[in-house]
């Protein structure tokens, strides 16, 4: 059996899943538990005078498993911190983007494997005086199936609150929460062993 998972994003400005593609044997009348992981929650941008922006949340692993043993296991992005808020005297600073599900988190127990981290997410711009700071891009799976587009995407960062612009003097936005992460993906794809028959 073949076996392609993506985990679940991080949260907002999150990194992406890794992706694990390995090959297990099964015996016929075997039992495959699947868990496609979620993604994360995305984080808030920063508010008010030192009101930071709320941190997102982790996704969660995607895992294959057969008689109540894992045996692959697709790591999921990293979450990263809400967005900073203005002080007295400065804007808030844009927060940096979470990192991709590592490969050292993954695992396959089967052969011809392939362990791909996923890739950071981008960090988020700093706010100014008539610019509200823009929340970080999530990160994207190094590569996916054709079958699972959005799996394993990290959540965008949430947008910080502040002024409209300056063609609007004092009129004021409120920060946006971020996306959330796209929930994980497994593929399997079946191969009957003839070598045997």
């Amino acid at each position: 059996m073949r076996i392609v998972a993506l985990g679940g994003g991080g949260g907002g400005g999150g990194g992406s899943s890794a992706v694990v593609s390995c090959r297990i044997p099964v015996q016929s009348g075997s039992k495959i538990y699947l868990t496609a992981g979620s993604g994360g929650k995305g984080g808030k941008g920063g508010s008010g005078l030192h009101n930071d922006g709320d941190w997102g949340a982790n996704g969660s692993n995607t895992t294959v498993g057969i008689g109540g043993n894992t045996l692959a296991s697709a790591g999921h992005g990293w979450e990263r911190p809400g967005g900073d808020a203005f002080g007295l005297w400065r804007s808030g600073y844009g927060t940096r983007g979470g990192g991709g599900g590592g490969a050292a988190a993954s695992r396959c127990e089967g052969t011809d494997r392939t362990i791909t981290p996923g890739n950071g997410g981008t960090g988020g711009e700093a706010g100014d005086y008539n610019h509200r700071g823009g929340g970080g891009d999530g990160g994207t799976p190094a590569q996916r199936p054709d079958s699972c587009p959005g799996a394993g995407v990290g959540g965008h960062g949430g947008i910080g609150a502040g002024s409209v612009g300056a063609a609007n003097p004092g009129r004021q936005r409120p920060s946006n929460p971020g996306t959330e992460g796209h929930d994980g993906c497994v593929v399997l794809t079946h191969t009957t062993d003839v070598s045997s028959s």
